[in-house]
């Protein structure tokens, strides 16, 4: 009997021609194309007998495949416990067929023949059957799934229930209101297990479910009756005396609630309490989504050394970087420069959460604290190294092998090479632990001060007065990150200055290269906009502008006149006159003693005066 499979053959595009390649056995041919040079056909042809061996038209041909290229295997579940199968009969003519086929593969060494006494005869699943009922389910689900489930509000003084689910790296919790036997979610809450938490016995994760979901909805416990749905003795496990520690608290931080135990009978909302805890992101995952990973590798050779530096993003972007040292180090000094350039570019980038990976076990076990560093320079590049793991959140140092740090040993090869390099790259010519480290220290107080000291330490200056100012003043700002912020009602956080800091900023915004030399009002605003404050802005902009010396030489010039102008009652000159006596004056001429002057009103010209006497 043949057995003839269907396939879908694509047709040639051009011409072809039988080449026997095995001349003992004519059947052994492959086709080449006809209309192909003679030369290019003559060494095709010989470049394909001499390959003989890569051919294979049958299974003798094939010895056997490395499994690491295939491999089959039944599908079943090896935590099922066997069951032995009725054994299946075919035809008598597609038995044989069978045969034949599966010993042509045991005589290539395609399969081998396994006994199980005690196991499967064969894996048969029973055929499914589309019902009526499957039909009303499948249509149910569709309804089901157009509907989204929305929260529902809780009604006053009604009963709630809350479904809880634990698993090895979160804790979840739903409440659930009943409302015409069809129950609704009300609100869900979930958290990572980090630390010890991970380590809790079960009971103790569900009471941890459960606290957790009394702080997070603690206005719905405090209204409401809370009947916690669940098979287990959770009651009676936080009530024994001889009870965990945290238990005992736990259970008194409940008590205020009025809270109640039911064994739950139905799945119903506990699928979505299992939903919520199973897709909550484990503690280590949210860490790995934010933390970048540094390859360090150091090369040396006789006369320089080489540094290669691979850092990636938690986006998975890659950054890298290479460093020639020019001057001879040995293969250890090497790596601890790797080691530090690493850290360094990883705190430019303003990584918090770091894993580094290096090939030297020597160095990676030196930081990790396994190995002892001896040698007075190895000490000196350790103590530098630890200095600047203190600057992150979290730093790991792994030692991996050397083929899979691959990426950053060519490029420290690279920096080692004469040939390969260029003048953008960097070339370090001493060791980073001979150079002078420099800090810069400010010990000058400013107005943010007594400020970040209550935010970041709860310190208040001894004068009450003091201490209750700094207290409300504090309310307006926020601490992140050692930079000071303050809040806005409907404007995002902006960054505060120091004097120093601020003038500069003015200087920027004023006559910088956008500067347009602004009014101190819109100077203002301009740097409220950018994202800056400090107290006294609108006097230091007033101040700032009026000394601004091309806004003196080049600003409009004013023609307002600097006094209001007297308003003038007579029409024209010398309609109007006003006299004036003057003195008394010492005696004069024929006595006189007193001054009468006489004043035009609209020239304010004096047109006579003349002396009288006593």
């Amino acid at each position: 009997m043949n057995i003839e499979e269907k396939r879908v053959v694509a047709e040639p595009t051009e011409a072809l021609e039988d080449i026997p390649l095995d001349e003992n056995n004519p059947e052994r041919c492959t086709r080449v194309g006809a209309d192909l040079e003679e030369k290019i056909k003559t060494d095709l042809v010989q470049f394909l007998k001499n390959n003989i061996d890569v051919f294979a038209w049958s299974h003798d041909d094939m010895p056997g495949i490395d499994p690491s290229v295939i491999t089959h295997r039944l599908n079943v579940c090896t935590s099922s416990k066997p069951v032995r199968q009725k054994k299946r009969v075919f035809a008598p003519e597609r038995d044989s067929a069978i045969k034949d086929e599966v010993q042509k593969l045991m005589v290539a060494k395609f399969i081998r023949e396994v006994y199980y006494p005690d196991w499967l005869a064969n894996v048969l699943k029973k055929a499914f059957e589309w019902t009526d009922e499957c039909q009303r389910a499948f249509e149910d689900l569709k309804v089901y799934l157009t509907r989204a489930p929305l929260l529902s509000p809780s009604v006053e003084g009604e009963e709630l229930y809350l479904y809880l689910a634990v698993t090895p790296y979160a804790v979840s919790s739903a409440l659930i209101r009943e409302e015409d036997k069809v129950q609704r979610p009300v609100y869900y809450t979930s958290k990572a297990l980090k630390g010890a938490e991970g380590r809790y016995p079960q009971m103790e994760k569900l009471a941890f479910a459960l606290i957790t979901a009394s702080r997070k909805l603690r206005h719905y416990f405090q209204a409401h009756v809370i009947n916690v749905m669940t098979d287990h003795p959770l009651k009676k496990a936080m009530n024994r005396l001889e009870a965990a520690g945290r238990l005992i608290q736990w259970a008194v931080e409940l008590s205020e609630f009025d809270i109640r135990y039911q064994p739950r009978h139905a799945i119903k909302a506990q699928a979505l309490a299992d939903f919520i805890a199973e897709f909550t992101p484990s503690h280590n995952e949210a860490e790995d989504s934010k933390r970048w990973i540094v390859h360090v590798d150091g090369s040396f050779t006789r006369h320089a050394g080489g540094i290669g530096v691979v850092l990636q993003s938690p986006e998975g972007d890659k950054l890298k970087h290479k460093v020639r040292l020019q001057y001879q180090a040995t293969n250890n000094e090497v790596e601890y420069e790797a080691l530090l350039k690493g850290l360094e570019l990883a705190k430019s980038v303003e990584a918090k959460s770091i894993c580094v990976m290096g090939d030297s076990q020597l160095i990676m076990g030196q930081v990790n604290g396994m190995y002892e560093a001896k040698e007075g320079r190895m000490k000196k590049y350790l103590g530098r190294v630890m200095r600047l793991v203190k600057r992150f959140e979290k730093a790991d140092f792994v030692q991996i092998p050397r083929e899979e740090n691959v990426e950053a040993d060519t490029i420290a090869k690279e920096a080692s090479a004469d040939e390969s390099l260029e003048k953008s790259d960097e070339v370090q010519y001493m060791p980073s632990i001979d150079a002078q480290e420099v800090q810069q220290v400010d010990n000058r107080e400013n107005w943010m001060t007594p400020i970040i000291l209550y935010l970041k330490d709860g310190r208040l200056p001894e004068e009450k007065d003091e201490a209750r100012k700094v207290r409300v003043r504090s309310a307006r700002y926020v601490f992140m990150n050692e930079v000071l912020y303050k809040r806005g009602f409907s404007q995002p956080y902006l960054r505060c200055l120091a004097p120093d800091e601020a003038n500069y900023v003015l200087r920027e915004v004023h006559e910088g290269a956008c500067g347009n030399h602004s009014g101190a009002r819109s100077l203002v605003h301009k740097v409220v906009r950018a994202g800056y404050y400090w107290p006294n802005m609108q006097a230091d902009a007033k101040a700032y502008v009026k000394v601004c010396d091309q806004c003196q030489r080049f600003s409009n010039v004013p023609r307002q006149p600097s006094e209001y102008l007297t308003p003038m009652v007579a029409p024209w000159p010398f309609a109007q006159w006003g006299l004036d006596i003057l003195g008394p004056f010492p005696m004069g001429v024929r006595q006189m003693k007193f001054l009468v002057v006489g004043i035009d009103y609209f020239t304010k010209w004096i047109w006579s005066a003349e002396g009288i006497g006593v």
